[in-house]
């Protein structure tokens, strides 16, 4: 549409002439100025052909398969109302006349009234509510086609409190730059305050901030969307903005350092990878960054978290990971290599998923990311290992296995398979192996004061040791949380601005506790940003002066009553918190008690067939749809509690990490807040405290469900749209007006429209004034004087802003575009201008630095300010001006190659100052000459040697030149350079023959040799210097005359020498030869060795004698040394046990140490004693008093009178034992036992009173069994064993009335059966024959069916007797029958029943293998069907299945028979009076493997199972059912070799002294 002029300035067009052109934002519009006219659509005249095709006639949006909306072509409509669309380049599709299109697997409205604005399609804005129309297809179309471009944020209404945010799911590396950060950092600049901001999670923050500093008022951000939108990255992007744009105020409290670092550290311990996220968020998170008052700086940070999803830590899907953290620390070498941890595929917890590396995620860069981050926190090195081994104990946890374990009397506990895995868990959270073996395995029952523990079955202790992982994780967690709030602490409290980031609505494919709570989560959100975008809207327009009239928006008030209403009746959340304190409280209990208090309730919904069918299902319509729940394991989830035993172990740990995380608790968990009423308390609580805040919200949409890089997939989009409420936000906002700048904003950005006006003329730009009133009235005079027609109802000038709707939105923007067009040429000549003259006078300033330098020569720093200059001016005019042509500059080549030369005598000058620094030359050491020498040589090379010769030096370099020479010839190594070659060459050259003539000839040259080589062995002259070669010559020289001058002196003493050796060897003999005999004297033995030693040690100085000379004299004397030593060791570690103690001092340990000691005294060297040794007279007192004061202890007195009293089993001596035992706190294998039999008869005295009240003869028969066996008995033992004298019918008749009274259904069923057995025991014989049933048909009647040729007689003895034929009748009376009625006579209906009854013979025929078929099975369904459909003819199919079994020839056959029966029995029942008859018959035939209780446990399953089978299951599972009854009996059944009653006295009957053996030698009893 063309702009609408005011008649004053319209000229009448000549001649219509279209001009395309472009906005410097780079926009297209169109320009007549024969008109003059201008518009965004382009004219007809300029359309293609296509463009024309696809405009012309009436379009609207009709549903797609991907891209959910299309613009298609109206084509035709249709008689009966419905209307045919084309897709451009699409197919047909009809749209009903209701609009409710039903394709592509939905159902989709189409509003056939609205049509496709294709201008607006072209236009791309960042602000939906700018859009035109602004519909749900217009808002998809526009997301879609900016995320193409990479602009993900797209503003919500010209407020800018609603940012919609989509994940690209890659890095753009311009988003988060600092550039960008920088530019939003000051929205609210003065000196531009038309400065447009574009959608940015950055301006969001600074308009927070700006905000907060403004008007003193707190702020809040809620950021929510699904897992994988990209909630977690918009949060540390919020972050990361107001720590390092706004900083902190003490630079000592780091507090911005470490809101950056908080992200990483939460994200490690609170996120894992999930099927739709690789670092999916499993927390939710309230963020509050406090301000200062005074700087306006951060001054501290609070983290409250809150529903951490605790379940991952044990299971998680096969897709997906557990928390990273596990994964970063089994792959850290260091830490992992010191706690002891394997792979991470060898841990429970983490191998669960398929990939758990993923390369999406760099595990071990992002713990190194975790460390610093705990360091930045000051979380102390200690604290952190105590971390990192709570993570290892739990990966520990995971490994546990229980197996049963029986406890006996009747009592069934567990016990761990492997506790190697414990013991390294139980030392990482602190606690004692034992200590924690028990209380995984037991919980504390308290009943009163009194305390007791309850062994767990296997199960129970696996689901305790999972419970307790799941605790210690989450506490951990909350530890923290807890620590990085200490460190960000405020030292005071301010303004802040909180950002609250929360799970999205969620609708899985099984919705649980978890989704309920966060679906509730986010209805409240919902219904919290209805209110405040309606009630900020409200006060908007309102403080503005401006009327208007809202629509109303969905008020979801009614769902949020049925989840937390207190009155009149509570909601069902609260509910849930009160079904959880019962205790008896179940799921069932709970959904029966909703379902009657919310029947009817428009906003919930329950399937009627639930309860027929154990379904635990309802339906909740939310805002944002309808979603089904299954509340199975809703109560256990909301109580969410440990076992008592557990909390007290952890609460006792010696770790400060987990004592913190544990405080001391008492003996209940009834102060424990259930989940659900815990997260109900604080989000109310958040959104109390964002009620008083100003809110802005970020609305995070996942585009697409693959995580692929800028796929725009629409279906999900536009479902989250939906349930993020972003289209009621719209609808809110679109229906007033959406568009708001102040009125100083508005002035700026649109006094350029009017040019030539005189309010321009009055006033310098810089010089307005800040008052609003004046600004209100340039707003008006700007819209008042310009030649566009602006309709006051869709532009209104406030009391501080202009507000106008979409339609003026368009005209303003391009209006301001073509005045910035007319006065961009003439702006940029005049800066290129500029920049040509700056950018050359720069470069000439760095031409003159470098013409300087070089002329120098050994100035780096001038040259490097040369480089430095053409550097900025070049980075300059890349940012600046790239359109200028490169400066040459020549003598850059050649400051570099100085640049080089200088740089490395400079680099050559810091290695000689590091070798002489502080060095004179008395100290050089022969190291230090050598570097020294090897750095002056290099100063001395040319270049093409390596050297740097060819530099020019600076005076420094000079001197130290000059100084490292001095040091070179002023030195000892350097004296020896120097000399060595002038005293070689004094006697190099001298003939041989002097040194034999005249000794003394070079006395002076061999001294002078002799000086230099003692000075070179004094300071180590060695390899590598230069004149080691000399060195070494005059060193050959030397020892060659030292040879000349050797004497054969060594051979005059060498008989001496040998005449004293052997006198010595002969007395060192005789010393050794005598300690051998005595055994014991040491001393005399010691003797002989220093003799031997003395001996060896003068002759090792001799080298002229042999060493064969040397005898080895005392091998034997070192050994019986060795032994001697060890017994006077032991002998004074006894010494020390018992010094000044009697008897009476003895305690437990010194007591176990006496006992160890004898021990080692008295057993054989190959086991380590000392039992070969002979001892001196005080070693034997020694043993003999040690002996006697173990005897008299209070310890061995209680190990003498524990034995005799176990084998006795009276229990005043085993009493009397255990009590001094415990008194003394001694403990043995034989007190232990002693404990457990007084436990044991403790149990008995308690079972069997509460046995009898009950009549269970289950526990009567082991209580008693068990009391025989420790010779043990009371009056109730007596009643119970004049009890089992009974007969038995009787005795469990007893037991049945109990049961009714009682109410144990189970064990009413279970004697029931037991007396029907007893029944047909005792009467059984009156049903052993079925045909006597009454309902079998006269064998004349099944003859006479036969037809006259069959053979009556014949006909007759076969009915009941297996065939190949077919059944000529019913082997049954079918209900109504006449049986001598004519054939004429008989009726329909039973002429219909008979020829079905033959067919199901049939197809027994077919299922037992008598006829041949591959479709057996299908043949075998239909016979169970018929047997389901039709209860009267049971007995038939029971009759043919016993027809066909008796006297089958097949035993194949015959097996498939009692196949056939097992699968009738597990399906349908017989008919009541054939049951006994069945039964007798099964009990008189078993099958081919002799069994029989199969068949009566299927019976049993069927009589007393609730549920009826209405149709046939798989037979595959039907026939699994009858394998596990033949293995585990029916759940009704009696197990075989049961006790059953006294009748079964066998098991009665046991060995009193063989159970007692068994029980001493038992190792297991414990």
């Amino acid at each position: 549409m063309a702009f609408k002029y005011k008649k004053k300035t319209m000229i009448e067009p000549v001649k219509t002439t279209w001009v395309e052109s472009t906005t410097y934002e780079g926009k297209k519009y169109f320009f007549n100025p024969s008109g003059p006219a201008i518009q965004w659509a382009k004219p007809e005249e300029l359309k293609t052909k296509e463009e024309k095709e696809k405009s012309s006639g009436k379009w609207i949006w009709a549903p797609h398969k991907t891209d959910y909306w299309v613009p298609a072509k109206v084509v035709s409509e249709k008689s009966d109302g419905s209307t045919v669309v084309q897709p451009f380049g699409g197919t047909a599709m009809t749209i009903p006349k209701d609009g409710m299109f039903e394709g592509f697997g939905r159902k989709q409205k189409v509003d056939l009234s609205v049509e496709v604005n294709h201008i607006g399609l072209d236009y791309l804005e960042d602000d939906v509510i700018a859009l035109e129309p602004v519909d749900e297809q217009t808002i998809l179309h526009n997301l879609n086609e900016r995320y193409k471009r990479k602009q993900i944020y797209t503003w919500v209404g010209a407020g800018r409190s609603i940012l919609l945010s989509l994940n690209p799911y890659e890095v753009i590396p311009e988003l988060y730059d600092d550039a960008t950060m920088q530019f939003h950092k000051s929205s609210e600049d003065a000196l531009k305050p038309d400065k447009w901001v574009p959608p940015h999670v950055f301006a969001i923050a600074n308009q927070a901030y700006d905000a907060m500093i403004a008007r003193s008022k707190d702020q809040s951000i809620l950021v929510n969307g699904e897992s994988g939108s990209g909630k977690t990255e918009a949060t540390k992007q919020l972050l990361e903005f107001l720590a390092k744009q706004v900083g902190s105020d003490a630079e000592e409290h780091h507090v911005a350092e470490k809101l950056v670092v908080s992200n990483p550290l939460l994200e490690a311990f609170g996120n894992a990878k999930t099927i739709r996220n690789h670092n999916s968020s499993r927390f939710g998170k309230w963020i509050k960054v406090t301000f200062s008052r005074v700087s306006n700086k951060i001054s501290g940070a609070k983290f409250v978290n809150f529903m951490l999803e605790k379940t991952r830590v044990i299971h998680h899907q096969e897709h997906e990971r557990n928390y990273h953290i596990f994964y970063q620390l089994c792959l850290d070498e260091e830490l992992s290599a010191s706690l002891g941890l394997e792979p991470a595929k060898k841990y429970r917890y983490l191998n669960q998923c398929k990939e758990l590396y993923p390369k999406s995620i760099d595990d071990r860069e992002e713990f190194a990311v975790v460390r610093k981050a705990l360091n930045e926190m000051e979380i102390s090195a200690d604290f952190q290992m105590s971390i990192f081994k709570i993570v290892a104990g739990i990966l520990n946890m995971g490994q546990l296995r229980f197996k049963d374990e029986d406890k006996g009397g009747n009592v069934i506990g567990s016990k761990v398979v492997d506790d190697s895995w414990l013991k390294v868990a139980a030392d990482f959270f602190g606690v004692g192996d034992d200590d924690f073996k028990t209380a995984i395995t037991h919980r504390i029952i308290q009943a009163g004061k009194e305390k007791t523990q309850k062994p767990l079955t296997a199960e129970q202790a696996q689901d305790a040791a999972d419970s307790l992982a799941k605790s210690v994780y989450g506490k951990l967690f909350d530890y923290l949380v807890k620590e990085m709030n200490e460190s960000m602490a405020p030292p005071e409290e301010g303004n802040f601005i909180g950002i609250l980031d929360i799970f999205g609505f969620e609708v899985l494919e099984n919705n649980s506790f978890e989704q309920l709570c966060i679906n509730f989560c986010n209805e409240k959100l919902q219904n919290y940003l209805n209110r405040h975008v309606f009630t900020s809207e409200e006060e908007f327009y309102k403080n503005e002066g401006v009327e208007f009239h809202f629509l109303e928006f969905k008020d979801n008030q009614d769902t949020l009553d049925l989840f937390e209403a207190t009155k009149p009746a509570l909601g069902m959340l609260r509910m849930l918190d009160d079904e959880g304190k019962v205790g008896k409280g179940s799921d069932t209990n709970w959904l029966s008690k909703v379902e009657k208090q919310f029947a009817g309730h428009p906003k919930i919904e329950f399937d009627k067939r639930r309860k027929f069918q154990s379904d635990l299902s309802f339906e909740i319509n939310h805002y944002a749809g309808q979603v089904k729940y299954d509340a199975a394991g809703f109560v256990v989830k909301n109580k969410d509690t440990l076992w008592v035993s557990l909390l007290e172990l952890m609460s006792g740990s010696q770790d400060p990490v987990v004592k913190a995380m544990f405080p001391s608790v008492g003996t209940t968990s009834s102060k424990i807040k259930p989940v659900a009423g815990q997260f109900r308390e604080n989000l109310n609580d958040l959104l109390r405290l964002c009620d008083s805040t100003e809110a802005r919200f970020i609305r995070c949409i996942k585009a697409n469900q693959k995580a692929a890089p800028l796929l725009f997939d629409a279906i999900p989009v536009n479902e989250q749209l939906t349930f993020s409420g972003v289209y009621e936000s719209v609808d809110i906002r679109k229906g007033g007006y959406p568009f708001r700048l102040r009125h100083k904003q508005f002035a700026y950005r649109f006094m350029c429209i009017n040019q030539g006006e005189n309010f321009r003329k009055s006033y310098k730009y810089t010089d307005f004034p800040d008052d609003e009133h004046y600004w209100g009235n340039i707003c008006r005079e700007i819209l008042k004087t310009h030649d566009y027609e602006f309709d006051p109802e869709d532009i209104k000038v406030g009391n501080s802003m202009v507000l106008y709707r979409v339609k003026m939105y368009k005209p303003l923007r391009l209006l301001r575009n073509l005045s910035i067009e007319v006065r961009m040429p003439f702006l940029q000549s005049f800066v290129r201008g500029c920049i040509g003259r700056y950018y050359a006078k720069e470069m000439h300033k760095a031409h003159r630095t470098f013409e300087e330098a070089l002329e120098l020569g050994n100035d780096i720093a001038l040259v490097r300010r040369g480089f430095e200059e053409v550097h900025d001016t070049k980075k300059w005019l890349a940012e600046h001006a790239p359109f200028l042509p490169e400066y040459p500059m020549f003598l850059y080549e050649r400051g570099r190659y100085l640049e080089e030369r200088l740089m490395a005598w400079e680099e050559h000058q810091k290695v000689m100052e590091g070798f002489t620094d502080g060095l004179t030359p008395d100290v050089v050491t022969v190291a230090q000459y050598k570097d020294i020498y090897a750095s002056v040589q290099k100063a001395d090379a040319p270049k093409e040697e390596g050297g740097l010769a060819d530099v020019v030096r600076t005076d420094a370099q000079v001197k130290l030149y000059a100084f490292a020479t001095m040091l070179l010839t002023e030195s000892q190594p350097g004296w020896v350079t120097i000399n060595a070659p002038l005293a070689f060459a004094q006697t190099k050259d001298a003939p041989k023959e002097y040194f034999y003539k005249r000794k003394n000839f070079f006395k002076d040259d061999r001294a002078y040799m002799t000086k230099v080589r003692d000075k070179a062995i004094e300071i180590g002259y060695e390899d590598g210097l230069p004149e080691t070669e000399t060195v070494q010559n005059i060193k050959d020289e030397l020892e060659r005359l030292k040879v000349l001058d050797a004497t054969t002196l060594q051979a005059c003493v060498r008989r001496g020498m040998a005449a004293y050796y052997l006198t010595q060897v002969a007395e060192a003999k005789e010393t050794l030869t005598k300690a051998m005999a005595l055994g014991n004297d040491i001393v005399l033995l010691r003797q002989g060795f220093d003799q031997g030693d003395s001996t060896a040690d003068w002759l090792s100085k001799m080298s002229q004698l042999p060493e064969s000379v040397v005898p080895k004299l005392y091998e034997e004397g070192r050994a019986l040394e060795e032994r001697l030593v060890a017994w006077e060791e032991h002998q004074a570690y006894m010494e020390d046990l018992i010094d000044g103690k009697t008897e009476m001092d003895i305690t437990v340990d010194l007591y176990i140490e006496l006992k160890e000691a004898i021990v080692k005294a008295d057993a054989e060297k190959a086991d380590g004693g000392l039992a070969d040794v002979v001892r001196t007279d005080a070693q034997k007192a020694l043993y003999e008093k040690i002996v006697n004061m173990i005897k008299d202890s209070e310890p061995g007195q209680v190990d003498a009178e524990s034995g005799p009293a176990l084998e006795s089993l009276v229990r005043a001596d085993m009493q009397a034992v255990k009590d001094k035992a415990d008194r003394i706190g001694y403990s043995t294998e034989t007190t232990k036992k002693i404990d457990y039999v007084l436990e044991r008869l403790l149990f008995i005295d308690g079972e069997a009173p509460d046995a009898l009240e009950v009549m269970d003869g289950v526990r009567m028969h082991k209580v008693l069994e068990e009391a025989r066996g420790y010779k043990h008995t009371s009056e109730t033992i007596e009643k119970i064993d004049s009890l089992f004298a009974l007969p038995e019918k009787e005795f469990v008749q007893m037991e049945l009335e109990a049961a009714v009274r009682l109410g144990d259904k189970k064990r009413e069923i279970h004697r029931r059966i037991r007396l029907k057995e007893i029944f047909y025991d005792e009467e059984g014989a009156q049903f052993a024959n079925y045909l006597d049933c009454g309902d079998m048909r006269p064998g004349e009647f099944y003859a006479k069916s036969a037809g006259p040729f069959c053979g009556k007689n014949k006909v007759i003895e076969g009915q009941f007797k297996w065939t190949k034929g077919k059944l000529f009748a019913p082997l049954t009376k079918l209900p109504n029958e006449q049986l001598d009625a004519a054939k004429k006579e008989i009726p329909d209906e039973i002429k219909e029943k008979t020829k079905a009854i033959k067919k199901q013979f049939k197809n027994l025929q077919y299922a037992m293998g008598d006829k041949k078929s591959k479709k057996a099975e299908q043949f075998t369904q239909e016979f169970l069907q018929f047997g389901i459909d039709n209860p009267e003819n049971r007995t038939e199919l029971y009759c043919q299945i016993i027809k066909q079994i008796t006297e089958n020839p097949d035993d194949e056959s015959k097996k498939k028979g009692y196949d056939v029966l097992a699968l009738c029995l597990r399906t349908f029942l017989p008919a009541e009076n054939f049951v006994d008859y069945l039964v007798m018959w099964i009990r008189q035939h078993p099958d081919l493997n002799d069994e029989v209780t199969l068949y009566t446990s299927a019976l049993h399953q069927k009589q007393f199972e609730e549920d009826e089978t209405r149709q046939v299951p798989a037979l595959n599972t039907l026939r699994k059912d009858i394998r596990a009854l033949k293995e585990e009996g029916s759940r009704f059944s009696i197990p075989i070799g049961a006790f059953t009653g006294p009748s079964n006295q066998s098991h009665m009957s046991i060995d009193v002294r063989k159970y007692n053996q068994k029980f001493m030698t038992s190792g297991n009893l414990l």
